[in-house]
């Protein structure tokens, strides 16, 4: 009966040690997010959320966190789209294309952590993450057109260019799931997060162009920890 109580009360500061170590976290921070078959440049984007962290053993941890993810970026689409609008024919020749985002990303990591000292730590962690889309928008420039007549008609050579700029909404808004891989380090109740996501959705229909391409995304986050 002895060896019981003795063996309970082992289990029970066993636990108490485990959660002690369980922590609630907020997180803020950017993102860079890109589409990975075309050309465009990467604006930065905005991170925050609420992370639960919970302790598996020594080294492992498992955590969940609710992120509110903010992307831009445009899109530099330098595909030529031919139009005959008889006797003339249109081409398109440069188009811009800024997109804005906004996901609900609800992560599933697992972590592994190194402690160095008591205020030191390095940790790798990696899970799957699901991205409820709330927003998404965009902006279309056409930056150049060329208008001229048909090549047959050789008598009339005529050629102008003139820009301008149209605005438009996404038709679809798309959620999925994602895959993270990310490398931190903890220096007392702050944590530096360097966080790369794979994406499995796509954006589409961004303004009067379907862009059937996976977006990317790079994130650099700054927790602090609530144990």
């Amino acid at each position: 009966m002895k060896a019981a109580f003795v063996l309970l009360a082992f289990v029970l500061l066993q636990i108490q040690e485990s959660s002690a170590q369980n922590y609630w976290e907020h997180k803020v921070g950017v993102n860079y997010s890109y589409l990975g078959k075309s050309e465009n440049e990467a604006t930065p984007g905005l991170v925050y959320g609420l992370e639960k962290g919970w302790q598996l053993n020594e080294h492992l941890y498992l955590s969940s966190a609710a992120l509110v993810l903010i992307h831009y970026g445009t899109l530099l689409n330098e595909t030529r789209q031919q139009e005959d609008i008889w006797p003339l024919r249109i081409i398109v020749r440069h188009i811009n294309i800024s997109y804005r985002v906004a996901y609900i990303g609800i992560p599933f990591y697992l972590r592994y952590k190194l402690d160095f000292s008591k205020s030191l730590s390095l940790y790798l962690e990696s899970g799957p993450q699901f991205n409820l889309c709330i927003y998404s928008g965009g902006f279309e420039h056409l930056i150049k057109r060329k208008v001229f007549l048909r090549d047959k008609i050789k008598s009339y050579p005529f050629s102008t260019r003139f820009e301008y700029g149209n605005e438009s909404r996404t038709i679809r808004r798309n959620s999925g799931f994602s895959l993270n891989i990310g490398l931190g380090t903890r220096f007392h109740h702050f944590d530096l997060e360097f966080l790369y996501s794979y994406p499995f959705n796509r954006i589409y229909n961004v303004g009067n162009l379907v862009i059937d391409e996976k977006m990317y995304a790079f994130s650099i986050l700054l927790g602090y920890r609530i144990n």
